[in-house]
């Protein structure tokens, strides 16, 4: 029945889209193109003809993005006979208690199932309406009993979406080019890579990067010009790609040309696109085959606990940097099924960089580190004995990266591997680990602080 009582309402606002469809239509958007950032914002460039005449002309845009941001929004145009005065941003839509707000004082008429009352509207809320008819006598109307509600309300005074209002002053009639520029929020791009693996042979077979745009700013982008930049800009304010058979076939290819922008990379699409709103789209933007690749076993007991994790990194020799993003891992059985093996995310990687993607937990690798001895030696130094076993379960061999850590000024004075000092608070061994046996570690250490 609630739903009933709207339909006046909803016919006014029927009428206002029309108009606005029909005066704003004059003046869309001819060429657009679309810079979208890794923070959920973008970048919009317009190019739009409109035709004026001598004087003051306001411009009506309602073909712009629900999310705007309006203090980003600037007007030009190339040509001088042509000033622009001011512009408006109008988010005052209309809805059916904002209706009922204006009709306050104003007589109405309220369709009931067996009658019809017409009255002054005095207030109303969420179920009810007062009203005061000719003989001064107030009458509550109850909306569940409702069927309609008419209003004699101006629809040039509503506006049923968003719309820019520009002011602009022309020297003479005629048609002029205006170019709009405006950030929106609600758009945003996420790097995602597909990696299919052959970890034995140390290659990676098929490498796919996807952009995946999400538009939610409340606006078709059709044919549009699409760059997206990679980098971290200073802005005041995950979805999952799988893998599917595209990605063992020869059908994908890089479709965005990169270049350095200031201290950023923007990636240009060479073709036009359209990205309705509400959409996601997976675009291919970096392919490539047969890269090197190197399994790697690490520990760092002190910091991730006692767990062997397995890791994959390879060189970017792509000729192109990789923007952040999440890397998926795919290996094929001897069946030919690919499985998801894990997943990482990776900060930008440069152009010839290393990418180091963290899959999981070894299952047959196991590690156990203990304090065998700790000895306060001096006022502010101590000695520590620590042992470290590595137990290998499976049948192959892995060679292990343990990573270890010591605060302060420290010496090893003993040790049973060899060992590189990776900063100054950090060391790490490499040991070979043969399948189904166990390596112990020990060494000494002494502290100062």
């Amino acid at each position: 029945m609630k739903k009933l009582c709207l339909v006046a309402v909803v016919l006014a606002v029927l009428l206002v889209a029309t108009s606005l469809c029909l005066y704003s239509s004059k003046h869309s958007a001819i060429e657009r193109s679309v810079v979208v950032y890794y923070q959920g914002f973008a970048l919009i460039k317009e190019i739009r003809v409109v035709e004026l005449s001598e004087g003051l002309n306001e411009l009506v845009f309602a073909d712009i993005p629900s999310q705007i941001i309006p203090y980003s929004i600037i007007v030009k145009s190339a040509n001088t006979s042509l000033k622009i005065l001011e512009h408006t941003y109008d988010y005052d839509l209309m809805s059916y208690s904002k209706l009922l707000s204006r009709s306050i004082g104003k007589k109405i008429l309220v369709e009931m199932e067996d009658k019809k009352i017409e009255g002054v509207l005095l207030a109303f809320d969420g179920s009810s309406l007062i009203l005061s008819s000719e003989n001064n006598t107030i009458k509550i109307v109850f909306l569940n009993k409702v069927r309609s509600i008419s209003i004699g309300a101006n629809t040039s005074d509503f506006i049923v979406k968003p719309t820019l209002k520009i002011l602009v002053e022309a020297e003479k009639s005629g048609k002029y080019c205006l170019e709009l520029i405006y950030l929106t929020k609600s758009l945003k791009w996420t790097p995602q890579y597909s990696l299919l693996i052959d970890e034995k042979n140390g290659k990676i077979l098929e490498f796919v990067g996807w952009a995946v745009v999400d538009n939610n700013a409340g606006i078709d982008l059709e044919n549009i010009d699409l760059k997206l930049l990679a980098g971290e800009v200073n802005f005041v304010s995950n979805r999952q790609v799988y893998l599917t058979k595209a990605l063992a076939e020869s059908g994908l290819r890089d479709q965005f040309t990169s270049r350095k922008v200031f201290e950023y990379y923007v990636f240009s699409l060479d073709r036009k696109i359209t990205i309705r709103s509400g959409e996601s789209k997976n675009i291919v933007f970096i392919t490539a085959k047969n890269l090197d690749c190197l399994k790697e076993f690490f520990v760092d007991y002190v910091r991730k606990g006692a767990r062997v994790y397995v890791a994959l990194s390879f060189n970017n020799t792509l000729g192109k940097p990789l923007p952040k993003g999440v890397y998926r891992l795919y290996k094929l059985t001897e069946d030919e099924v690919p499985i998801f093996i894990g997943e990482d995310s990776v900060e930008d990687t440069p152009a010839n960089g290393t990418v180091r993607v963290v899959v999981g937990v070894a299952y047959d690798i196991k590690v156990e580190r203990k304090i065998v001895e700790s000895k306060k030696i001096g006022e502010k130094t101590i000695r520590q004995k620590i042992r470290i076993v590595l137990r290998n379960y499976g049948d192959e061999k892995a060679v292990i990266s343990v990573i270890e850590h010591a605060y302060g000024d420290w010496e090893i004075v003993e040790a049973t591997h060899s060992y590189i000092k990776v900063d100054a608070y950090s060391f790490e061994f490499k040991v070979e680990v043969p399948p189904e046996s166990e390596v112990v570690i020990e060494y000494t250490i002494v502290i100062y602080w």
